[in-house]
């Protein structure tokens, strides 16, 4: 364990423990991963109906075992499954929202995410040169 310490004054130190920043993710990123993980639930979440009656505790449980699954798979970094709380993925899926999107998972109508790209004929933009070409990233539902 590495620790820092500070003097505040001639008599006063401040011990600082310091965690790998590798293990910390800031806000921003902690934000990133619990959408990647909500964008990647499947079959073994989604896709048990039984799940949706279980306890919170049991459906935690179900998601830190995929969680670990995941990471195990390269799919998502080891810090993720190290900042997210399946508990919180748990009681996302006990509201009408998560059981909704676990039927309409199961009945193939669950629509999600996709990367698109679109080019826009640069005249229609004010300001562009008739000769630059501009493109864009987006997402939207699948359909």
């Amino acid at each position: 364990m590495k620790f820092l310490i500070c003097s505040i004054s001639s008599s006063v130190n401040l011990l600082i423990f310091l965690a790998s920043s590798k293990d910390i993710l800031s806000g921003a990123e902690r934000g990133t991963a619990y959408h990647r993980v909500m964008e990647l639930l499947d079959e073994p979440i989604y896709g048990d109906e039984s799940l949706f009656t279980k306890a919170k505790d049991e459906i935690a449980s179900a998601v830190k075992e995929w969680i670990i699954q995941k990471e195990k798979l390269k799919v998502i970094p080891p810090e993720y499954s190290k900042s997210i709380k399946a508990i919180d993925i748990a009681t996302f899926l006990e509201t009408d929202l998560g059981k909704r999107m676990g039927a309409a998972f199961r009945n193939g109508a669950l629509m999600r995410e996709k990367p698109f790209m679109m080019g826009i004929p640069s005249k229609r933009i004010i300001g562009c040169r008739r000769d630059q070409s501009l493109n864009g990233r987006g997402y939207r539902r699948n359909n």
